[in-house]
């Protein structure tokens, strides 16, 4: 399949140590996993990739199923596509679904590539061309990759919301099942439209269940 298709490869890439350093005690509960920061940049540099090339085609991507981790990185997205500059916004397709890698062949083939192209990064000074999969190091990818002056900026950005230190505290299971049957009742269209607005007033209701409950001790 790569051989015939000769797929575009997209790279993000950061360093998980920065990372944990900067963003992962000032983000917000749901998205300080290094998978959120990755999963945007991914989609972003494609769409930026295609921009300059003419190309109209949205791009719909298929993850690989991550549980709950890719649940809620999907869940931003509506947000994250408004907030991209015209031009940029619109090869951004639909909303990310995830699928079972043993039912999809082009996942098999995209874990491969990933493989490859990740033992690149984690050994650069080894000549790639002795491993068996070599020829995937000629297919033709762009690289987005989040450095330090990156993390610091947008941890310096989320310090400076209002009310952000209500969202940075592990959810109660409570509120969390409340949250799921809100996602799964809303239509997938007012989901697009809406999503962070609900994020918002969820959020607002965690902050006063604790409170009262605090009140209550």
């Amino acid at each position: 399949m790569i051989q015939d298709y000769e797929p575009w490869v997209i790279l993000a890439w950061l360093s998980r140590s920065e990372h944990d350093t900067l963003l992962k005690s000032v983000a917000p509960y749901a998205i300080r996993q290094v998978y959120f920061l990755l999963f945007y940049a991914a989609l972003v540099k494609l769409a930026h990739w295609h921009h300059p090339l003419g190309i109209k085609l949205p791009v719909n991507f298929v993850f690989a199923q991550q549980g709950t981790m890719g649940d809620q990185a999907a869940m931003w997205f509506s947000y994250v596509r408004r907030l991209k500059k015209p031009g940029i916004r619109e090869l951004l397709g639909s909303s990310p679904v995830f699928e079972d890698d043993k039912l999809v062949a082009p996942r098999q083939a995209a874990d491969m590539v990933a493989w490859h192209m990740r033992r690149r990064k984690d050994h650069p000074s080894k000549l790639d061309s002795n491993w068996p999969t070599a020829t995937l190091s000629e297919l033709l990818r762009a690289e987005s990759h989040l450095q330090k002056e990156a993390l610091q900026s947008a941890a310096e950005q989320m310090k400076k919301v209002p009310g952000f230190a209500l969202v940075q505290g592990k959810p109660s299971k409570e509120f969390k099942t409340r949250l799921e049957e809100v996602v799964r009742n809303l239509k997938l269209s007012y989901l697009r439209q809406r999503l962070h607005e609900v994020l918002r007033a969820m959020a607002y209701v965690y902050h006063r269940r604790n409170c009262n409950g605090s009140e209550s001790d």
